[in-house]
């Protein structure tokens, strides 16, 4: 659709020249002059739109955006006024014999200001409609983001169904709650209260564009919590480095690789155990968070069963709508350790 109006308007603008041009030229001289002034005033338009507003006006370099814009009124009038570019002499008798003599008297005196002036009107005008052209574009752009970011929310949603909210996981919660209860009734009250801080955030909490970090990281220390009940022979090894307590992200960004760490450590023949280490660091805007696990030689058969990846795929496009590409994720195996690496900046 872009492309299409921008070849209607460039095609009625050379249409335009065309007619104009041939009232006065031969029809061979009068394409060529018209094409040439097509061609410039493309450059001047695509100039502002690709290069000039985005890196300098949506950068709020508004000084030296205005001082180019300048520039360009004044470089591409005066080129014109002082080659005979667009008016030939044929042009400036044409243009006397439909005018009083009065004003004729003016123009014949003045001739290069006259072309420049109106160059000036011209090129002001290619500018004004490149600036009103982006501006649409971008929010479009915007609107379609949000949008996009609609959408994934709703699967994010979704996904909290199918994975966060895993009845596997509560149902294998609720059954460590029993033999909790038999084996150490001291602690079944810990173990209640922080499966209902699990769920009340998944609930409440996880409807939100954005949590507090604090958040997050009790959840996913609940989430570790259950881990090592469940099995105590694994090994955590947590680190955060927290400097503003009311930094914000996504619900729910960090869990999949958190919970694909305990998922791939789990060695089903029990001859290793497993070993997660997390690592969270934030300090002004910026956000980094380390997680490895280590991978054994026999996992799980459920773990065997399931095609990889699909969480952190997840992830990274839910990042590269919130975050425009200012985020860095990396992962991968390396011997028998998997590792997960993110880091972003945030305004929240």
């Amino acid at each position: 659709m872009q492309k299409r109006i921008e070849f209607i308007f460039w095609t009625l603008f050379l249409i335009l020249g065309f007619a104009f041009h041939s009232q006065l030229l031969a029809w061979p001289k009068a394409l060529f002059r018209t094409v040439g002034i097509v061609l410039l005033f493309a450059v001047v338009a695509y100039a502002n739109i690709k290069f000039l507003i985005p890196n300098f006006l949506n950068r709020k370099g508004y000084i030296w955006y205005i001082l180019n814009i300048l520039a360009i009124l004044f470089i591409v009038p005066y080129l014109f006024s002082h080659t005979n570019f667009l008016f030939s002499f044929d042009f400036r008798i044409e243009f006397h014999s439909v005018h009083q003599q009065e004003s004729e008297l003016l123009i014949s005196r003045t001739p290069e200001q006259f072309k420049f002036v109106f160059m000036f009107l011209v090129t002001a005008f290619i500018i004004a409609l490149s600036i009103a052209y982006r501006v649409t574009l971008d929010y479009i752009e915007k609107q379609q983001q949000k949008l996009e970011m609609e959408k994934l929310k709703l699967q994010a949603e979704l996904s909290l169904l199918r994975t966060q909210m895993n009845p596997h996981f509560f149902l294998n919660a609720i059954n460590g709650l029993y033999a909790l209860s038999r084996l150490s009734p001291q602690k079944t009250g810990e173990y209640i209260t922080k499966l209902g801080e699990m769920l009340r955030y998944l609930t409440y909490e996880c409807s939100k564009n954005n949590v507090l970090l604090s958040q997050e990281i009790d959840y996913i220390k609940n989430f570790i919590y259950f881990q090592k009940t469940r099995d105590e022979t694994v090994s955590v090894t947590w680190e955060e480095e927290i400097e503003n307590a009311q930094f914000k992200i996504e619900p729910m960004i960090l869990m999949p690789f958190v919970e694909n760490a305990f998922k791939h450590s789990y060695c089903e023949s029990g001859e290793t155990a497993a070993v997660v280490k997390i690592k969270i660091k934030q300090e002004k805007s910026s956000f980094r968070f380390l997680c490895e696990n280590t991978v054994p030689d026999h996992p799980a058969e459920s773990v065997r069963r399931q095609s990889g990846g699909l969480g952190i795929k997840n992830v990274e496009e839910r990042l590269r709508v919130v975050c425009r590409n200012n985020f860095t994720l990396k992962y991968g195996q390396t011997n028998r350790t998997f590792k997960v690496e993110l880091e972003f900046t945030h305004a929240g």
